[in-house]
């Protein structure tokens, strides 16, 4: 307070600028959605509630009614109130009952992408608030892919602990369509592992940490380690335990053989998990094309073994995953510079 008025203090201008880019958000709803909103004095973003959006996100991501009063902590019938109110405002339905609960239409989902980008900037502009007064604490929500669980995330995150120790740190691991989701709806923050090629979105912008190539990893007892080294056609003929496809490292797997004019090996499990894969190696002659990095704590260990050399063509960029528009906090911040650090070393 001045004589000549109010003028904001560093961490008003800063929670400013969050609710401009929140509020921003919310203009996206009457920019790019086509809907037929009841008509009134002000736009569609501003007749919306945090109650209506907040139930739209929680039914969205819940896929049912049920499971989001349980998430809000309220009753079933608010929800279904505020969902219908929604509804009346937009002039068209957003859910479909099915057999399985309930199915979200596009103009819901994309809504529920707004909403929750919209909370995240707000959550983040307290945060904000907090650093400015020296509290560290702000909400780091980063998604895994395999590679980077073993070595990078945990250093990274170790690291960014040591100086600010009160930051809150969630991991979440799943398949990449699933991280990708979660990313792009705000309820995480950066992406850690294999980039794609093309980016899966304009919205997203990828970053190249370091290039990762795979090699062939067995048990240490496996018949293969005491021959010579062996051939595409001897590999063809193992078992094996790869990821799904549509993945850069089942690509590259497939890739190999091809290339040397023989059919890919149809004995194959697929699988995405790292601890199951290691527990299928050592119970089993089966091989896997892994990255050393990602298998280095069993390597070192003498629990598994290398076979070849890493195959040429195999490698692929490591990297993180954002928002463009995606504007970190300083914790956040930091945690990407050690990411950086921990790629470097």
């Amino acid at each position: 307070r001045t004589g000549a008025g109010l003028i904001p203090t560093e961490a008003g201008q800063r929670f400013v600028a969050r609710t401009e880019r929140a509020l921003q958000k919310l203009r996206s709803i009457d920019d790019e959605l086509t809907l037929r909103a009841v008509r009134g004095p002000e736009p569609l973003h501003r007749q919306l509630t945090s109650t209506q959006l907040r139930a739209l996100v929680a039914v969205v991501e819940n896929r049912g009614f049920s499971l989001a009063a349980r998430e809000l902590g309220v009753s079933q019938p608010s929800v279904h109130r505020a969902a219908r109110e929604l509804e009346k405002l937009c002039g068209r339905p957003l859910f479909h009952r099915t057999a399985s609960g309930v199915e979200a239409t596009p103009a819901a989902q994309q809504l529920a992408r707004y909403a929750s980008l919209a909370f995240a900037e707000i959550r983040q502009g307290f945060e904000e608030v907090d650093e400015t007064h020296g509290r560290m604490q702000s909400r780091l929500a980063v998604g895994s892919l395999p590679l980077a669980r073993t070595e990078l995330l945990p250093e990274a995150i170790t690291r960014l602990l040591e100086t600010h120790p009160s930051a809150r740190v969630t991991v979440a691991d799943g398949s990449y369509d699933e991280l990708l989701h979660a990313l792009l709806n705000g309820r995480i923050d950066l992406l850690i592992g294999a980039l794609r090629s093309p980016s899966p979105s304009r919205q997203l912008v990828q970053e190249a940490l370091f290039d990762d190539a795979l090699s062939i990893v067995v048990r240490r007892e496996h018949p293969l380690l005491h021959s010579d080294t062996p051939d595409a056609a001897e590999l063809a003929n193992l078992g094996w335990v790869v990821p799904r496809e549509g993945t850069p490292a089942r690509d590259h797997f497939t890739t190999y053989f091809v290339e040397r004019g023989i059919e890919p090996p149809s004995m194959v499990i697929e699988c995405s998990s790292l601890v199951a894969t290691r527990g299928l190696l050592m119970k089993s002659d089966r091989a896997a094309l892994l990255s050393v990095r990602q298998a280095k704590v069993d390597i070192d260990s003498g629990q598994l073994a290398v076979l070849t050399d890493p195959l040429p063509g195999t490698a692929r960029p490591i990297g993180l995953t954002y928002r463009k528009d995606w504007q970190p906090t300083a914790v956040q911040a930091a945690f990407v510079d050690e990411l950086h650090h921990a790629a470097r070393c």
